[in-house]
């Protein structure tokens, strides 16, 4: 027995060793169960090593929620996305720190200065002020790699005669009219950003007559002279000029069943909705709202209005609205699409039912369709306005009614609500905008079969598509 002393040793520091890493292991060794009881070792240790340590591993990964990996996923996704934002920003500004000289320095923070006593453009010293802002400009224009601002500062600060730019991009060209020529004049390369089928301007307060007489004086020559009356948008400009225009057709803010009003009226189906809809918990994404008993003043209807704020205010009360789908507080808008007054309308009543600080947590918004463009929200209130108080309705299908459908129905990333106060089939035509919408909102599967069936058709060779 004593003899064997060492062997007893070895197995009881072997076992020791193995207990750390295989704790079940070691105690079927140590008490020699099953076939670890045999006058011989099982075979391939290693091998059955190996086994356990996958066998265990996929065990754990199939008990693991398959959700719960993607919301991890994504989250670390934004963290690396966010924190990768942060490091160019700080890499560009700090680079961009190490090459401006102290004289721009001192013309940079003399305009802030300049533009902060400017304020809202009244007072005796306006007029010198700009004068002295575009003077700093000139100084302190290469300080800074990227000017962003609206048409009105790039009138007041950049003198078109020394000022180039190596590129100009005017964005949202479709709301721009022809002051934006300015902005052209400025750029080597000029990207001109814009939808001709959302709202253009409308040239509101203009005397048409006089703006006839200014073409007729000062651009004879100019081709399409006639279009430059304040109702044409920059866009169309550029895209009459220029022509070589790049159509972005993959769409991500709305979920499809959303966006197909829009793809259907403006733009032949051709959009692409990519926004994954099974992660967006609010159900349904379209909805059809009827306010019974109303009554339209003028450019108000009351009691949509009232129904619009109510819905809001309750859903702002529902968990489902607390948040979206990146964890930020869920947005809302409200959208009139009968001039300003209803926005106003609604707008207030939300302000005394909600208290300030909900308000801003939910980024409110109420407006009418031009001022939406642009901007969007997670859910998105539409009030129609009009009522058939004195029967049917008269036919909207004009583009300046598409258009403003256009931008309001495309607004909304995860819900939208039609708010009316009409029956679309006895009050509307079947070719009028209004009706269209109101029965996508009931009804957005029709229009997300025809996708489907677009999708899988086979392609037509040249000479036989219409």
């Amino acid at each position: 027995m004593k003899s064997r002393q060492a062997d007893l040793d070895l197995r009881r520091s072997l076992l020791t060793k193995l207990e750390s890493a295989a704790p079940a292991w070691a105690g079927a060794i140590r008490n020699r169960a099953g076939v670890h009881g045999r006058g011989e070792p099982p075979r391939d240790p290693d091998g059955a090593w190996t086994w356990r340590q996958l066998n265990d591993e996929l065990d754990r990964r199939a008990g693991v929620s398959l959700e719960a990996l993607q919301s991890k996923s994504e989250k670390l996704g934004e963290q690396l996305r966010r924190s990768t934002v942060g490091l160019i920003d700080k890499r560009a500004w700090s680079a961009q720190a190490r090459r401006t000289s102290s004289r721009q320095r001192q013309a940079l923070v003399g305009w802030l200065d300049t533009i902060r006593r400017i304020g809202k453009g009244h007072g005796i010293r306006v007029s010198l002020l700009r004068a002295e802002a575009t003077r700093k400009m000139s100084e302190c224009r290469g300080a800074v790699p990227v000017w962003v601002m609206p048409l009105s500062r790039v009138v007041e600060n950049f003198d078109p005669r020394t000022t180039r730019f190596d590129v100009v991009i005017i964005d949202e060209a479709s709301q721009s009219d022809v002051m934006a020529l300015v902005a052209l004049y400025l750029g080597k390369t000029v990207l001109v950003v814009g939808d001709h089928e959302q709202v253009s301007p409308s040239a509101v307060g203009q005397d048409l007559g006089i703006i006839q007489n200014l073409i007729f004086q000062y651009l004879p020559g100019i081709p399409n002279s006639d279009l430059y009356d304040g109702q044409i948008s920059i866009y169309d400009l550029a895209r009459q000029s220029f022509g070589g225009t790049t159509c972005l057709v993959e769409h991500f803010r709305c979920v499809p069943e959303i966006i197909q009003f829009s793809n259907m009226i403006s733009y032949d189906m051709r959009i692409k909705p990519l926004r994954d809809a099974s992660r967006v918990h609010l159900r349904p994404h379209t909805i059809a709202y009827r306010a019974h008993g109303s009554s339209r003043d003028g450019k108000i209807n009351r009691q949509e209005a009232l129904t619009v704020a109510s819905l809001l205010v309750a859903a702002t009360e529902q968990p489902e609205y607390r948040k979206n789908d990146v964890g930020q507080p869920t947005s809302f808008g409200v959208v009139s699409l009968v001039g300003d007054e209803q926005a106003l309308e609604i707008d207030s009543l939300l302000r005394s039912h909600l208290s300030p600080d909900r308000y801003e947590h939910h980024r409110l918004l109420c407006g009418n369709a031009a001022q939406f463009q642009g901007d969007e929200r997670d859910v998105i209130f539409v009030s129609l306005v009009d009522t058939a108080q004195r029967g049917p309705l008269s036919l909207r299908d004009q583009e300046l009614f598409k258009q403003r459908f256009n931008v309001a129905a495309s607004r909304a990333r995860d819900q939208m609500w039609i708010v009316h106060s009409l029956n679309p089939q006895n009050d509307l035509k079947a070719d009028d905008l209004r009706r269209q919408l109101i029965e996508h909102a009931e009804d957005p599967s029709r229009l997300m079969r025809a996708l489907e069936e677009r999708k899988t058709a086979p392609s037509l060779p040249s000479s036989a598509k219409s």
